[in-house]
């Protein structure tokens, strides 16, 4: 179960396994105990179903199945990309209306670049309305 265990945070993180212990809510050392233990019984197992509702328990317990359920995964991704809509062009937006979620990695990054620039020339005309404002009250 373990590897599987391994396997389901490939597909979560891309293998990061601070990123999916504090996705859970377990310490890094707690989610090295589960990977590396020979069994890891009920408690975990019901935590990683409750957290992640995608992941098939038949897939993680007995090695049957597919990893993710499939039309939950659907909606898991399409929920992930949800964020990234103010940024994509014409293209791609009708991609995601036609049902697709698996854009690649290099359009992910161009994405978050994008919404990174937006919410900085946010805080810039934050911070400067600020300033104006200290201003202002300084002078009264």
């Amino acid at each position: 179960m373990n590897e599987r265990l391994a396997q389901f945070i490939e597909y979560k993180t891309g293998g990061n396994q601070k990123e999916f212990a504090r996705l859970i809510g377990w310490s890094p050392q707690y989610l090295h105990k589960m990977l590396k233990g020979d069994s890891m019984g009920i408690q975990p197992v019901i935590s990683l179903l409750q957290v992640f509702p995608e992941l098939n328990a038949r897939w993680l317990i007995l090695g049957e199945g597919f990893m993710v359920n499939s039309i939950t995964s659907r909606i898991f991704g399409l929920l992930r990309l949800e964020e990234y809509i103010p940024v994509m062009n014409r293209e791609e937006l009708a991609e995601l209306e036609g049902g697709k979620t698996d854009f690649d990695e290099a359009t992910r990054t161009r994405w978050r670049n994008e919404l990174d620039k937006r919410q900085e020339n946010i805080d810039s005309h934050f911070r400067e309305a600020y300033r104006k404002q200290q201003k202002m009250a300084k002078k009264s």
